[in-house]
C-alpha cells in the first residue's frame, strides 16, 4: 500500500471537512489521527498540520510575505507593498513580517512563498560588479 504524503492528508483533510461544523471536524480529526496511527504514519502529524495551514491559505487566497530591509518599513511603505503584491497575485490578505536586516544597504529582500525577489543595493551593486568585469 503506497503510502501518502502529508501535503495529501492534509488537502483531503480541508476538502472533506470544508462544510462541517466544529463538533464533526473535531471527530474527523480524531478518525484522521486513528488512521495515522492504524497505518505507522502518526510521525506525519506535524507536517500534516503544517500543510493544513498553507493549503487554507491557498484556498482563502491569504499570502505570508517576509520582506528583509536595512531599517524597519513604514506604514506607507508597507501599505504601498501589500497592495502590489495584492495586485499581482490576485490575493485577498498579505500578512507582512518586516525583518531588519543591518547587513543590507538599502532596497529591500522578499520571500514570497518559495520565490525570492532581490531588490537590494548590495544585489544591485554585486550585478554592476559583475558587468563591469
Amino acid at each position: 500500500m503506497k503510502k501518502l504524503s502529508a501535503k495529501k492528508y492534509a488537502a483531503a483533510f480541508y476538502q472533506a471537512t470544508a462544510d462541517m461544523s466544529k463538533t464533526q471536524v473535531d471527530q474527523a480529526a480524531e478518525n484522521l489521527v486513528g488512521m495515522l496511527f492504524k497505518n505507522k504514519s502518526l510521525k506525519l502529524a506535524d507536517r500534516i498540520i503544517e500543510e493544513f495551514t498553507e493549503y487554507d491559505k491557498q484556498q482563502t487566497g491569504v499570502i505570508d510575505v517576509v520582506v528583509y530591509s536595512a531599517r524597519p518599513l513604514d506604514q506607507a511603505a508597507k501599505k504601498s507593498l501589500v497592495e502590489k503584491i495584492k495586485k499581482i497575485n490576485r490575493a485577498v490578505k498579505i500578512n507582512v513580517n518586516n525583518v531588519v536586516d543591518e547587513g543590507l544597504l538599502g532596497g529591500m529582500v522578499l520571500k514570497i512563498g518559495d520565490q525570492i525577489l532581490d531588490a537590494s543595493i548590495n544585489t544591485c551593486l554585486y550585478d554592476l560588479r559583475q558587468n563591469i568585469i
